[in-house]
């Protein structure tokens, strides 16, 4: 087999840009899911100063409009389209990864997580996003990592919403530690009991291939990748690779967009 981080290391520097003039005309999500979110919009933060007052309730009343002349927001609606259309009534993994730095996976694994909630807002969706730092871990998931409170325990004490955010802050030195790749693996398993649809937005693949191992417990991957920066060729050998790891590729999202979305207006989206 290939190795997937030969792929992306020695096919990435000569790649240009996507031509995109014989693509398919995009499918539309249906109109349903771009209705108002009209329940409350909760961050759960995994940081130790963070108290249950400061956590930040949005009400969106606005609704998700789709935006005509974006890429990815089309290439996102088309993979979200097709995940409703086909979904059985079981909970489902969807894991969304970069395939490059700072290809806005994170923004792209929230929308989608939003439209998924607002097809059904009786249905629970949990946004679970690794981010690396080269900080301290985040407490709560230390703590979990280290036994001091069972998996369980931890997912037990979330507040159960129609849409909640969660972000674990990893520091970059631990986060290829076998004891990291654990807790994520049971948490992922724990909330599959407690969630209709689980998100997990993972770090880009060039700076953790340890997590190839986790893909075995995803129904799905989606590949996030920046235009410009991806030729076809290359992103159906990395496609290719990633199946033979045990990968389901569901789908790949073309990102346009050449600036980061800050965080404190992600709720906004």
């Amino acid at each position: 087999m290939a190795n997937v981080f030969d792929t992306v290391n020695k096919l990435y520097p000569q790649l240009g840009k996507l031509d995109n003039k014989s693509a398919q005309p995009e499918v539309r999500l249906s109109e349903r899911v771009f209705e108002p979110l009209k329940t409350p919009i909760i961050t759960e933060s995994s940081e130790p100063e963070q108290s249950e007052e400061k956590t930040k309730t949005v009400l969106q009343n606005d609704g998700l409009k789709p935006i005509e002349n974006t890429q990815w927001i089309r290439s996102l609606n088309r993979v979200t389209s097709g995940l409703i259309s086909s979904a059985s009534d079981e909970s489902q993994t969807l894991m969304f990864v970069g395939v490059n730095n700072k290809v806005g996976s994170t923004t792209i694994g929230y929308y989608a997580t939003r439209l998924l909630s607002s097809y059904d807002i009786e249905q629970a969706c949990l946004f679970l996003s690794i981010k690396l730092t080269k900080k301290k871990t985040s407490a709560d998931f230390s703590k979990v990592m280290n036994k001091e409170v069972s998996a369980e325990q931890f997912i037990q004490g979330l507040t159960y919403y129609s849409f909640t955010h969660l972000t674990f802050h990893i520091n970059e030195k631990e986060i290829q530690s076998s004891g990291v790749l654990n807790t994520i693996a049971n948490l992922l398993l724990i909330v599959k009991n407690n969630y209709r649809w689980i998100v997990f937005d993972m770090p880009p693949l060039s700076r953790v291939p340890s997590f190839l191992s986790l893909f075995h417990l995803s129904d799905g991957v989606i590949l996030v990748t920046k235009s410009g920066e991806t030729r076809l060729p290359a992103l159906n050998a990395l496609i290719s690779d990633l199946e033979d790891c045990g990968a389901t590729i569901l789908g790949a999202i073309l990102n346009f967009r050449t600036f980061p979305i800050p965080k404190f207006l992600m709720k906004f989206i």
